[in-house]
């Protein structure tokens, strides 16, 4: 599948914010193009391009609705906040406008959020207009229009809605099973995923059912719960090519409030967003027992060579500062820890690569933390900073003979991965995901 250019308006709310989040979490979308009234302050502006307008005179703005293929309007304001003119404009006008702006720029895909109840004969205003809309819709000449109608929406509003705050507060007693609300994060996630499956129609209109049947339950209940409780992440070994992909995965995830960098030295990063950097000497490890307490869950890709070390450096690394760094984080509090092995781990090997990591991985298994995911990955795809023609070498043979990736991953890929794999429970204490395993929840 060739990557995509997003086209997203209204990014500033709520829904938009999620939206914007799945998109940059996406390796389908190259390009993320915001059409707002201003510049947003973004804490991570990855593929993201801004293109400011004036909504009232859109008819100059023309080229900024260009070169997207997929679009997403989450545009939206209240009666209260706008007065009736006001909200007919935003949520009737510039939504319509907007929408034969990116079909006259080359959009071929547009996707809208509507609401629950939407109706053009609608008495009531709120409805009557979103049903205006989505009629509207219906009848451009896009190759597809995804109309999207969600019930309640479950976020932390930075502007303060009563209404909004009353129906949240009862469907997050009475409403476990998300028949008449969703969180935010959930939706985004579905309208992202969905914008990326074909459909046999020109249009489709999901309901506030049809929504949530496309994510599971477990998937609900998670998002409900996170966005309640944010997690702290403690990551080990961010400066290597895996580790650097982590961190990025990290730092999208809205699920993570804060990501603890345990290293030797502070690393010079062009985004530090939701970072603390805490340096310690791993040689004299019980003396910073306080830079492991405060996390979560715990990441781990330390990791280094023979070539660079030395046989004795690679396992003072490789398993020393792994195990004893896994050890800090569970007196410092830390529930759950994940470590990239390798693939072929194994302690009993006569390989000294594989026999260390299979030590590794055998010894963390037997610390008592609430869960522990070990990812034995084949060929790692990166463009290392230092060279090592061996991994050089079987790179450049991969890349031709194993586009299905049945022995090599790229990181990014990898990264998304144990991320991902981090939010969801498992129902046994620890688990060991091969490359197979790791390459099947990428997709």
């Amino acid at each position: 599948m060739s990557l995509k250019n997003a086209l997203l308006v209204g990014a500033s709310g709520e829904t938009g914010q999620e939206v914007l989040k799945q998109l940059q979490l996406s390796p389908l979308f190259a390009k993320i193009i915001l059409i707002g009234r201003r510049n947003l302050d973004l804490s991570d502006a990855s593929k993201v391009e801004q293109r400011v307008i004036n909504f009232d005179d859109i008819d100059s703005h023309s080229e900024a609705f260009q070169e997207a293929d997929i679009g997403f309007c989450c545009l939206g304001t209240t009666r209260e906040k706008a007065g009736k003119e006001g909200f007919i404009k935003v949520d009737r006008d510039y939504v319509l406008n907007s929408a034969q702006k990116a079909l006259a720029g080359g959009c071929r895909d547009f996707h809208v959020i509507s609401s629950q109840g939407a109706k053009a004969s609608s008495m009531f205003l709120y409805m009557k207009i979103k049903g205006q809309v989505d009629e509207a819709l219906q009848g451009m000449d896009f190759h597809r229009v995804s109309i999207y109608r969600p019930g309640v929406l479950i976020c932390d509003r930075a502007e303060f809605r009563w209404g909004d705050r009353i129906a949240r507060s009862i469907s997050s007693v009475v409403d476990r099973s998300h028949r008449f609300s969703i969180p935010t994060p959930v939706l985004a996630q579905i309208i992202v995923a969905n914008s990326l499956q074909v459909i046999d129609q020109k249009c489709e209109i999901l309901e506030q059912a049809d929504i949530t049947k496309r994510a599971n339950v477990s998937s609900l209940q998670q998002v409900s719960s996170v966005a309640m409780s944010l997690k702290n992440a403690l990551l080990v070994g961010a400066s290597g090519e895996t580790g650097q992909e982590v961190l990025k995965q990290l730092q999208l995830s809205p699920q993570f409030a804060k990501i603890i960098l345990i290293g030797r030295r502070n690393l010079d990063l062009s985004d530090a967003s939701k970072v603390e950097q805490r340096v310690i000497d791993f040689d004299d490890i019980d003396s910073h027992s306080e830079a492991f307490q405060g996390a979560d869950i715990g990441f781990c890709c330390l990791g280094t060579t023979r070539g660079k070390a030395g046989k004795e450096g690679f396992i003072k690394v490789d398993r020393d500062y792994v195990l004893n760094s896994a050890q800090k984080a569970l007196a410092g509090g830390c529930r759950d820890f994940h470590l990239v092995s390798s693939q072929g781990a194994n302690a009993s090997s006569m390989f000294l690569y594989t026999q260390i990591k299979g030590q590794v991985d055998e010894a963390l298994q037997g610390i008592d933390f609430h869960r522990v995911s070990i990812y034995r990955p084949g060929l790692l795809m990166c463009d290392r900073t230092e060279s090592r023609w061996g991994e050089r070498i079987a790179r450049s043979i991969s890349s031709v003979v194993d586009k299905s990736h049945r022995f090599s991953i790229p990181t990014t890929v990898l990264a998304q991965a144990i991320v991902a794999n981090s939010l969801h429970p498992i129902d046994q204490k620890s688990e060991i995901l091969e490359h197979a395993d790791i390459t099947k929840k990428a997709k």
